[in-house]
């Protein structure tokens, strides 16, 4: 009837990203799911969180940030233009379906991956009603948008009333903000108030990776990879120079 997926983290692989949405969103399509932010959900986490049903955070939570990365062997490096515009365009596809999906805003949604978004809090000077609107630089005649200024020039019942994010920030949320603008619908302190509000009475079945997982996890990082490939070339040159086949060439072997 319910999984809750308990997240903290910085972000990840774009690949395991979607299989994530996609485990969520159609293996698990019948199941209320529930984003617990706890206390991180940064750049892809951000973007699973909105694949589930609901977001819930703890105060000191985050979420945000989605903007797509290079890492190479010397840290963070730059995407070309051409690059950055299809993956965003992807990305931002992604969310779209998600956010259609789960009634999340869109434009807060965009506004984590793309940095040139500019997202306001508009208001309905009549009823009252608040939206958080992607601006459209054109409805203001290309010119920055204020507080008080009409958002349509054809209709002046709406006005700007504040800026979520600027055209050169990520929209980025603390618990409380995330809260205000209506991406997530509660707040709770730990795990153990989040059980008490959803009425789970029994231990819910957690699932963990066994030792071998992590193992295997580990030795097929980067590191431990480069690590055994150097090895085994090593091993292989000293097998080379040494009559027959004996213990280095299959230590070689072992290694890749």
């Amino acid at each position: 009837q319910l999984v809750i997926f308990d997240i903290d983290t910085p972000g990840g692989s774009m690949e395991s990203m979607l299989r994530m949405c996609d485990l969520i969103t159609q293996e698990l399509e019948d199941i209320y799911t529930i984003a617990f932010v706890n206390p991180e959900a940064i750049s892809a986490g951000a973007i699973i969180s909105l694949a589930c049903d609901e977001i819930i955070m703890t105060p000191d939570g985050n979420i945000g940030d989605a903007m797509p990365i290079m890492v190479g062997t010397n840290g963070i490096q730059e995407i070309p233009a051409a690059e950055r515009g299809k993956i965003e365009s992807y990305a931002r596809a992604k969310v779209r379906v998600l956010c259609e999906r789960n009634g999340y805003n869109l434009a807060l949604a965009e506004g984590m991956i793309t940095l040139s978004d500019e997202v306001w809090l508009i208001k309905n000077i009549r009823t009252g009603e608040l939206k958080v609107i992607n601006v459209d630089r054109k409805i203001t005649g290309g010119e920055d948008p204020a507080p008080g200024v009409s958002v349509y020039a054809n209709d002046p019942e709406w006005s700007y009333l504040e800026p979520v994010d600027s055209a050169t920030e990520l929209v980025t949320f603390t618990a409380s903000q995330a809260y205000n603008y209506g991406l997530v619908d509660r707040i709770v302190e730990d795990e153990a108030a989040l059980l008490s509000l959803l009425n789970v009475s029994t231990p819910p079945r957690r699932l963990t990776t066994s030792p071998i997982e992590e193992l295997s996890y580990f030795m097929t990082s980067s590191v431990p990879t480069i690590a055994l490939f150097v090895a085994g070339i090593i091993l292989f040159a000293i097998e080379f120079r040494l009559p027959g086949f004996g213990v280095f060439g299959g230590l070689a072997i072992a290694c890749f």
